[in-house]
């Protein structure tokens, strides 16, 4: 009984390596999910030109954020 469970434990322990655990992650993904912040962080040409107009009239705080998302739903 006991060498049953020791042979069960090693296999399980065992399996990880089996399937690759030791491996590190392709090359390919990590440049692929770096670039994704990068892109959504640099706002397009209309939000900085509402965010611009914003300044201009002196909207502020949560005003600031409807008048600029408006602006750019207007601009679609």
């Amino acid at each position: 009984m006991r060498n049953t469970i020791l042979a069960t434990l090693a296999a399980f322990a065992l399996s990880a390596f089996a399937f690759g655990a030791d491996k590190p992650a392709p090359a390919t993904a990590a440049p692929a999910a770096a670039a994704q912040p990068a892109a959504a962080a640099k706002p397009d040409a209309k939000t900085a030109d509402c965010e611009k107009q914003a300044k201009e009239k002196g909207v502020k705080a949560a005003d600031q954020k409807k008048f600029v998302a408006d602006c750019v739903k207007a601009a679609k």
